[in-house]
């Protein structure tokens, strides 16, 4: 092959190309004839073996534990496989410990070829730009693989800071955010709740379309309703469909309505976050950019490169947006406050300002309770007579000074302090100030998962089960030859067009002990990372297991 070609195969290849499609490529560009196992096997010299992927995993989770405050933690599950391999740097600490107030957690898959579900803990910075804070992969997608990880996220950071968690309707990540997070307040993404009820009416109700976009219609009135007499009205509505419709709601929706509605986190801080669109979005593009061919110790390297990118990032961004919304121009009440926040509280405030050119607001003050009453059209607000808090939804979402304030403000001919309300809008870097405590042992130690012994139940639960299962089974056809390989998946074949069928399926009969040779798992290369409790007990760092590997 001439050098030209054989260099543009390995760019396309190493960039996770197709063989066939290379091979095509090649005749048309180069006039190179090349089969596909050839462009394979230089596939496997550029991207190194299956088996040497776990120990350059073992390599790289080992120099990051060189750092004290860096979180490293492996499982392996009954089978003594590599269930979950969790990581949060000390980076991602310090954002933690001063942007936690709220939380999002989001899963997605395809991001190796490892075969992990990858998942991230999202925080929001002073600019509003989401921040990973904690990563972790994990195989089976359970409630008891995302509490395993979120144990060691509460043990090692200060989770009494995070008053919100915001998270899409899957069961698992419902249930380890409300076991781990006691004293936040956990809040469903409203998008995913539209859809799952849209699911299910496509699904399971057997009612004319007509009938249908009417549930829709009134279901989202109670998601949004603005007042209480709004939310009665809807639910009302929807209990008049039909008993069929009406038990569905009452038992799935209406008895937990402060996960989902407007009017239940009308009063929590969410940064006006309501849908888990950023964490979504944040791996929408990670999986563009890994590609689910990466190699597992690549893509883990990348991920903490990117946590260090985003953060070098964020000054550049600050400066950026101070040329764009500058305070020149704003209110006297405002000036000095202003200067010490971020341009994008800066800019929320601007659009509270807008608000007041156009309309004004009485102020009825309770001698009693030390606060004024601001009387609105279907609603009445409460404002503490030092203006240091408001009822209304942007102070309870941001923290900052909304129109009420300012109006309060600019009527006693007042300056706002600079520095006061939420400092998790300052216009600085906070978490260069953060100081986080080392980890020592344990908290870089590898422990076996517990064993589950709860059975599948549910269709996704199966559906975990079978995932796991042939992912073991896709190990150990991984290394057999290519006759023996193309014989099995035959097998195999044969075997699920009989399941599918629901024809009775006649297993061949066991070789003798001594026939059966069992190929090597790369997977068992990881999995000595493990520390064995009995007979090694005094080697429970990354460093004594990597030299296991070897």
């Amino acid at each position: 092959m001439a050098p030209d070609a054989l260099e543009f195969a390995k760019d396309k290849l190493t960039a996770g190309a197709q063989p066939t499609i290379v091979r095509k490529l090649l005749q048309d560009k180069f006039g190179t004839k090349m089969i596909s196992k050839d462009l394979i096997n230089i596939k496997q010299t550029l991207t190194g073996k299956s088996q040497d992927e776990w120990v350059d995993t073992v390599e790289f989770l080992q120099e990051l534990q060189e750092n004290p405050n860096n979180i490293v933690k492996v499982f392996q599950s009954s089978e003594k496989e590599i269930a979950t391999i969790f990581v949060q740097v000390e980076l991602q600490r310090k954002l933690y410990l001063k942007y936690g107030t709220v939380i999002q957690l989001d899963g997605t898959y395809n991001t190796t070829k490892a075969g992990f579900g990858l998942y991230h803990l999202l925080i929001h910075d002073n600019n509003r730009d989401g921040q990973p804070v904690a990563f972790f992969f994990i195989k089976e997608e359970t409630t008891e693989a995302i509490s395993e990880c979120l144990q060691i996220f509460t043990e090692k950071n200060d989770i009494s800071l995070t008053e919100v968690t915001i998270t899409d309707e899957d069961c698992a990540e419902i249930s380890a955010l409300s076991k781990f997070f006691p004293k936040a307040s956990g809040i469903l993404c409203q998008f995913h709740v539209l859809k799952v009820v849209d699911t299910h009416l496509q699904n399971k109700f057997k009612i004319s379309l007509e009938k249908k976009n009417e549930i829709r219609k009134w279901f989202r009135s109670a998601v949004y309703a603005a007042s209480e007499a709004e939310f009665f009205e809807a639910k009302s509505q929807l209990k008049t469909q039909g008993q069929e419709v009406a038990v569905y709601f009452d038992g799935n929706w209406f008895n937990i309505p402060d996960k989902w509605t407007y009017l239940g986190r009308r009063q929590l801080s969410t940064f006006g976050n309501n849908t888990t669109n950023r964490p979504e979005r944040y791996h929408h593009t990670l999986k563009e950019v890994l590609q689910k061919n990466r190699r597992l110790p690549e893509v883990i390297r990348r991920l903490i490169n990117l946590v260090r990118l985003r953060l070098s990032d964020m000054q550049l961004k600050q400066s950026i947006r101070e040329m764009r919304f500058n305070t020149k121009g704003t209110h006297p009440v405002l000036k000095t406050f202003s200067d010490t926040f971020s341009p994008y509280a800066c800019k929320l405030l601007d659009g509270e300002m807008k608000i007041l050119n156009w309309k004004a607001y009485d102020f009825v003050l309770n001698e009693e309770l030390d606060t004024y009453s601001i009387p609105l059209r279907h609603t009445t607000y409460s404002l503490k007579r030092d203006l240091t808090s408001c009822t209304c939804k942007f102070f309870m979402d941001f923290g900052l000074p909304c129109r009420h304030i300012i109006s309060c403000h600019i009527k006693n001919n007042t300056e706002i302090p600079a520095g006061s309300f939420l400092d998790h809008w300052r216009n600085e870097c906070l978490e260069n100030d953060a100081v986080v405590p080392a980890c020592v042992s344990s908290a870089t130690g590898t422990h076996y998962s517990k064993q589950l012994t709860r059975k599948p139940i549910t269709d996704k639960d199966q559906f975990n089960v079978a995932t796991t299962f042939f992912r073991k089974v896709a190990d150990t056809l991984s290394q057999l030859s290519q006759s023996d390989f193309e014989e099995k998946m035959k097998l195999f074949d044969k075997k699920h067009v009989l399941i599918k069928e629901g024809k009775p399926v006649q297993l061949i009969q066991p070789l003798a002990p001594t026939e059966i040779v069992s190929p090597i798992s790369p997977v068992e290369h990881f999995t000595d990372m493990v520390t064995d409790p009995v007979s090694t007990a005094d080697e429970g760092t990354l460093a004594n297991l990597q030299r296991r590997t070897r």
